[in-house]
């Protein structure tokens, strides 16, 4: 599918089925007819095609050279802002001229941002990423160290890294391949290893063993780092204690923003009486002085209002942490926002009944969460430093 007007195509997505490919041919002529097109806003490629299935039928997307051969002309002559490729693959198991079309794709200038999924790769993509790539978001990758990786030159120009549920050898090899060496790079004793440029950084440990590597990447960011964002892991992924040991921020002095997914207790089926706990030792850890750390968001999900309202009232740790957030460490914190999104405004029993949710009231539901908030969270409510949003998917009434 594309939609384009006369010098921008805005999104370009491709799939492993049949009606793609034609619609893929249908990309082509358009390209060809409209060579004053000069930038894509977003470009996915996705396989939903397992690697079982890889063994038996190579999707298209696999095998056509021509599309091998556009992606390697967009890494050529247009802006690229978004590309993102998803599949269930491994690297040294596609054609050469398609991994050849996407190290291409990944060494561009004009690349913006890449976001790749499950998927298996090699050590030197992300070398070579690390020398163009302002944005990348892994997920659900495995890195592999290869003897022909190239020497790191250091990810000079990432501002945003996003990394959620990968092994603790796949992330250290991200490291090594993408850290700049700053006794290289200025000619110091210490060898240290850095991003240093990177403000904006996403980390998502589904378990305890994993934490040591994600905080390696939280520390080389300690010079440049302004918001860190921490997906917990939804109850899929019990594994993570919620009271585990810190991420440190100890030497993060840039830290303006941290944004914090909340576990859910009840999806997750353990009984912990203050999720806050993984939060609060993150907080701890600020360093006391120099710091001008000054928004936090918390976010919370949830299927129905009534879950997200009775563990919003269960826990325990408001108090707790609304007290270390007065203290004078915190200063110049000036806003605390929640983020609550409930997939479904209606408690169960309302879904089983048929009821309509713009029937049950939007505004209603908003206003016994902010009530609910004002006795669990007082100190930082009638401060008027926090703010409640939540939403629903789908639900336009206010």
């Amino acid at each position: 599918m594309v939609h384009q007007t006369e010098r921008i195509c805005r999104e370009l997505k491709i799939s492993a089925s049949p009606r793609s490919r034609d619609d893929f041919k249908q990309l082509l002529q358009a390209f060809e007819r409209n060579p004053s097109i000069e930038k894509v806003r977003e470009v996915t490629i996705t396989s939903s095609l397992d690697q079982s299935t890889f063994d038996r039928e190579m999707p298209w997307i696999v095998t056509d050279t021509a599309l091998h051969n556009f992606l390697y002309s967009l890494s050529q002559k247009r802006v690229v802002e978004r590309f993102t490729f998803t599949a269930l693959y491994d690297w040294f198991r596609l054609p050469r001229r398609l991994n050849t079309a996407l190290m291409c794709i990944f060494g561009s200038p004009y690349m913006q941002s890449v976001s790749l999924s499950y998927l298996a790769l090699p050590k030197e993509c992300f070398t070579v990423l690390a020398l163009r790539a302002p944005e990348v978001r892994l997920s659900h990758v495995e890195i592999r160290s290869s003897q022909r990786a190239p020497l790191a030159a250091g990810a000079q120009f990432l501002v945003n890294l996003v990394v959620e549920d990968m092994d603790s050898d796949s992330i250290m090899e991200l490291f090594d391949a993408m850290a700049l060496n700053i006794a290289v790079a200025h000619r110091q004793g210490a060898n240290n290893r850095s991003f240093p440029r990177l403000v904006d950084l996403t980390i998502g440990p589904t378990d305890k063993e994993q934490l040591p590597a994600y905080n390696e990447l939280v520390k080389a960011s300690a010079l440049t780092l302004q918001t860190l964002r921490w997906d917990y892991p939804n109850s899929q992924f019990p594994e993570l204690p919620l009271d585990t040991d810190p991420i440190s921020l100890v030497n993060h002095h840039q830290l303006r923003k941290i944004v914090y997914m909340v576990p859910d207790i009840n999806d997750r089926g353990v009984y912990h009486p203050d999720p806050f706990v993984g939060l609060i030792g993150l907080l701890r850890t600020i360093t006391p002085e120099a710091n001008r750390f000054a928004e936090l968001e918390l976010k919370f999900t949830c299927q129905y209002f009534c879950k997200i309202r009775d563990s919003l009232e269960s826990y325990d740790g408001w108090e707790s942490l609304a007290s270390l957030l007065l203290l004078d460490r915190f200063r110049f914190l000036r806003k605390v926002s929640i983020q609550v999104l409930a997939l479904d405004i209606r408690t169960q029993s309302e879904a089983k009944q048929g009821l309509s949710s713009l029937r049950i009231g939007f505004s209603y539901r908003k206003a016994l969460l902010t009530e609910l908030l004002q006795r669990r969270f007082p100190l930082l409510v009638y401060n008027n430093m926090c703010s409640l949003d939540l939403s629903v998917p789908n639900l336009t009434e206010k």
